[in-house]
């Protein structure tokens, strides 16, 4: 990022409370949670210039688990965000994005939690990469868990008239960014195709229903299971792109996750549609008061 013209801080914290374990250290208990105590840690934050003011924020956790090589978990998301310090320079923004490579992601968000508690104000909105570059060409690789099909009726009959092949981009959002997950949803597909990205809007959090929802359908809590659910917590708009992790991608944890899985031209047309987007609501104004640099094609 410093060689594209970013500066970069590294910015640490200590994290203590209830988190999740490791996967490979959970007992034959099954228990999930422990307790840390002034675990230290550290955040990435790149910034491009001297813009002010709310400002878009792209995020990729920069963790993994023991075991894993991590190559999809998430270096697949660290590898977006070093594209998009190259591309975005190229860009005349006025208000460029930062970037941010969140720690401790696995052990339950300590490092997004820090981040987003003490940069709130000049973040306008958060785009999170998650698991960006596993596809399969083959029907029936996507797994559908019950009971999407009833909460997302077109979506799911959408991936299950193409045979339930792996190889689209999900957008996870809530309403407070819709409009952010429509025009990522919009650039995605002029990058990848009209199936390339689909939205799953999150129910969990509207206050009357999400609170019984999560008691009774648990499956749901997959929509919030990364660094953006930090920032929904703390009121900050957010979106998550991912691939769906462990529901298409049988090494998730695992000593498989390895480079030679990915597809990287699936990766490119991610990142060409996130460029795309952050260019979009953060260029110069041209004379004539239109905002240039929402298309993907644009994108260098």
């Amino acid at each position: 990022m410093a060689e594209c013209g970013w500066t970069v801080s590294a910015q640490p914290f200590t994290a203590s409370g209830r988190g999740l374990r490791d996967p490979r250290e959970i007992g034959a208990d099954g228990e999930y949670w422990t307790e840390y105590r002034d675990l230290p840690g550290a955040n990435l934050v790149a910034r491009y210039g001297d813009g002010s003011g709310p400002v878009t924020a792209v995020a990729a956790h920069l963790d993994g688990v023991a075991g894993s090589p991590g190559a999809n978990d998430n270096a697949s998301g660290l590898a977006a965000l070093l594209e998009l310090a190259r591309v975005i320079p190229k860009f005349d923004l006025a208000a460029p994005p930062l970037l941010v490579a969140l720690d401790m992601e696995e052990l339950g968000g300590f490092g997004a939690r820090a981040f987003f508690t003490e940069h709130h104000e000049e973040i306008r909105e958060v785009i999170v990469l998650e698991c960006v570059a596993m596809t399969h060409d083959e029907p029936g690789t996507q797994q559908v868990p019950f009971p999407f099909g009833l909460v997302y009726p077109r979506v799911v009959s959408s991936v299950r008239r193409r045979g339930r092949r792996a190889d689209w981009i999900s957008v996870l959002f809530r309403p407070s960014s819709r409009r952010l997950a429509k025009s990522l949803r919009a650039a995605l597909r002029e990058a990848g195709g009209p199936h390339f990205a689909h939205l799953l809007c999150d129910p969990l959090g509207r206050a009357v229903i999400g609170p019984v929802l999560r008691v009774l359908v648990p499956a749901l809590r997959n929509l919030a299971r990364s660094d953006h659910s930090d920032a929904w917590e703390l009121g900050i708009p957010a979106v998550c792109l991912t691939d769906t992790a462990n529901f298409r991608d049988a090494a998730y944890h695992t000593s498989d996750d390895l480079p030679d899985r990915l597809d990287y031209g699936f990766l490119s047309r991610v990142v060409a549609g996130v460029a795309a987007v952050v260019a979009a609501r953060a260029e110069r104004p041209s004379p004539a008061g239109r905002v240039r640099g929402g298309d993907a094609r644009t994108v260098p």
